[in-house]
């Protein structure tokens, strides 16, 4: 049961069809025991909006969601004045915005190590950077200067001739949607008049010149009573030469120009009212008011809301009424506009990921058939990229000595010599002769191991070379 206080706080609840009611609760009381006083006691003309329970009912103030805990006393609410807020059904709180992870845009250790394995092979042997299918890199080589050395000879696999694809038909484009159907009730045309006398932004006035602005207000305010709209501008802007710093003048110049049906000078002055004070509920009010009458209803509704938000007024919130239907449906319609927007581009980008790979799965197969058609020269690129592919391998290179000998191997194949003492750089050779076999077997010209060195045995019982067979000890060396 919610307690009674001697100090009470008045609380008008406004619903999501508009509907409102004014409570009084003490500050002692809860989100959540506001929701289950008004379940409790739930005013007749809500009958439409009733919910099932009580604890689907949330309150949101000053645009944020209250949890059940918070108490009116905690937020601060002032006794004796009415403080809006807006109860809605919701079974769930937001969440609060969580930062994302962070996506990393580092490559993985293996893809690394492939890819030094494979710029040591282009050191070793830059003819490799000739082939079609490493085009790629020597166009970003050559785009930041540098020069590949020309091949000897045209070793390079002839690519068979592409079939032409036939395109697919593409979507028709969607049709706009129609313009939506919106109620111009009191909407008229803009006026044409010159802009309004605004005064110094940067005068700084004097006691005498500020009580003569008063003085100069009084005056329009007796005319604006008398409603010689006329008489009050004249006014208003003389008290707004004298004291160009007081944002009030602007604002009910402002609501003189309204009256007069002029929201584009109703406009301007509200602007520079809310240049001097942000706050201002009477600027965002009768700027709200201009902006309906100019059948901009997304703007008004924005201004009603901040005028009723910073201070409630009964007519504020029955002008924000008008405009909230028109509002609605062209925020509705902005929303599709912007979904179709996103499904659009996300299409586009699948058609791009689909060319992609496409473009891949060609590349791939023209690779594979150059690697059946040609020699041993070219056949082993496609092995070795498999090979480079294997568990151990991978792991042996994350070892640095072995990236290091394989370097050195690559670049002088008689450097073997040097790691003969060495059994796990010895080892890894092994494996290595165990995928290639013999001599030319790595494409760049890397050795054939040990079976390609003299006084090697060959790997895995492989036949030695002939007595009479000539050796070609100047594989991939320049």
């Amino acid at each position: 049961m919610l307690r009674t206080c001697m100090l009470q706080i008045n609380l008008r609840l406004i619903l999501v069809s508009g509907k409102t009611k004014e409570f009084l609760f003490s500050p002692s009381d809860s989100a959540g025991d506001i929701a289950h006083h008004v379940f409790e006691n739930w005013p007749e003309d809500w009958a439409e909006e009733a919910v099932a329970k009580a604890e689907i009912l949330r309150l949101i103030y000053q645009g944020r969601f209250l949890h059940s805990n918070v108490t009116l006393g905690a937020l601060g609410l002032p006794f004796g004045k009415t403080t809006v807020m807006h109860l809605v059904p919701r079974e769930n709180l937001p969440e609060p915005n969580s930062q994302g992870s962070k996506m990393s845009s580092e490559l993985k250790p293996e893809y690394l190590i492939q890819l030094k394995t494979f710029v040591d092979l282009c050191i070793a042997n830059p003819a490799i950077l000739h082939q079609p299918e490493f085009s790629f890199i020597k166009s970003f080589i050559e785009h930041f200067g540098g020069k590949i050395p020309e091949a000897k000879a045209d070793s390079s696999p002839k690519k068979k001739p592409e079939e032409p694809k036939v395109p697919e038909p593409q979507p028709e484009p969607e049709s706009e949607e129609s313009d939506i159907e919106l109620d111009m009730t009191g909407v008229i045309g803009p006026d044409t008049d010159v802009p309004q006398k605004m005064g110094n932004p940067t005068l700084q006035p004097t006691e005498e010149e500020i009580a003569e602005s008063q003085a100069k207000r009084s005056e329009a305010v007796s005319a604006f009573a008398e409603k010689d709209y006329e008489r009050a501008v004249q006014f208003y802007t003389e008290a707004i030469l004298l004291n160009p710093q007081a944002s009030l003048l602007y604002a009910k110049r402002g609501q003189v120009y309204l009256l007069m049906n002029k929201p584009n000078a109703c406009i301007r002055d509200c602007d520079r009212a809310l240049e001097l004070n942000p706050d201002s509920a009477a600027a965002h009010k009768f700027r709200g008011r201009a902006n309906h009458l100019l059948g901009k209803f997304e703007e008004a509704a924005n201004d009603l809301r901040l005028a009723c938000k910073f201070d409630f007024d009964e007519q504020a919130d029955e002008w924000l009424r008008e405009v909230t239907p028109n509002a609605r449906k062209i925020e509705e319609h902005n929303r599709k506009k912007e979904r179709k927007m996103q499904e659009k581009l996300e299409r586009e980008r699948q058609e791009r990921v689909k060319k992609a790979r496409e473009s891949a799965k060609a590349h791939e197969e023209n690779t594979r058939t150059s690697q059946t058609d040609t020699g041993p020269e070219t056949s082993g690129m496609g092995d070795f990229f498999q090979f480079l592919k294997d568990p151990e391998v991978c792991q042996a290179f994350n070892d640095p000595e072995v990236t290091e000998a394989f370097k050195e191997i690559s670049t002088d194949p008689t450097n073997i010599l040097k790691y003969q003492s060495n059994p796990k750089i010895m080892a890894f050779i092994n494996k290595m002769a165990s995928k290639f076999g013999g001599a030319g077997g790595m494409p760049g010209g890397f050795p054939g191991m040990m079976g390609g060195m003299p006084g090697f045995p060959n790997p895995e019982g492989a036949p030695s070379n002939p007595p009479n067979a000539k050796v070609n000890d100047d594989v991939g060396l320049d």
